[in-house]
């Protein structure tokens, strides 16, 4: 499925009632209402209590389990790419068409990587990622795919639940840019669903 199809779904932003909790900080959480799965798109919580700097999100999808869970609420540091480069393994945050992504950087500029029957190959060595999951019902091309030569200023991105995330191994999804990577997402504020408070982000 491409990132058109799934967009094309995403309704008007509309805000939800805060809680009491937000009442006293004026936190307004923006909703977008979308098929709960694929793309890892983030809800934005704009607050004037934040540090400057870091803000918080709320992810709606499963695309990043089991690192992150669907619903929980994340903070994330953005302004760490303003002085580093994104390296391999990192979790970030990325924008397009003013809407914020998470995924992970699995290669860099400059590397090579492709896919083998689900294992992931970096300039020909198998990366070991003991945080991947796999439910075994991949979408066409999850599981092999490349080699992908990633050029100057770009990044190939994956979702850690392989099996269902939509990211660089689509054509149509491709690779992030290095302008359009806009935060590091930090640690775990909470999720009402789990007891997950403070779990950190790596």
């Amino acid at each position: 499925m491409g990132t058109g199809a799934i967009l094309a779904s995403v309704s008007a932003p509309s805000p939800i009632k805060p809680t009491p909790a937000q009442t006293r900080t004026s936190i307004w959480w923006l909703v977008l209402v979308i098929p709960g799965t694929l793309i890892g798109i983030l809800w934005f919580a704009a607050s004037g209590a934040w540090t400057a700097g870091v803000r918080a999100f709320t992810v709606p999808s499963s695309s990043m389990e089991p690192t992150i869970q669907q619903d929980d609420h994340i903070i994330a540091d953005m302004t760490y790419y303003v002085s580093h480069k994104p390296r391999d393994r990192d979790v970030i945050l990325f924008q397009r068409r003013k809407i914020v992504f998470i995924k992970r950087v699995v290669a860099c500029c400059g590397e090579t990587i492709v896919g083998i029957t689900g294992a992931v190959y970096v300039n020909g060595q198998k990366q070991i990622e003991p945080y991947v999951q796999h439910t075994g019902r991949a979408f066409l091309g999850a599981n092999d795919f490349g080699p992908v030569v990633v050029p100057s200023g770009q990044y190939f991105v994956m979702g850690d639940n392989r099996d269902v995330s939509l990211d660089s191994r689509s054509s149509e999804y491709g690779l992030v840019s290095a302008e359009s990577i806009t935060g590091k997402p930090l640690r775990v504020m909470f999720n009402p669903h789990s007891n997950r408070i403070g779990k950190n982000i790596q």
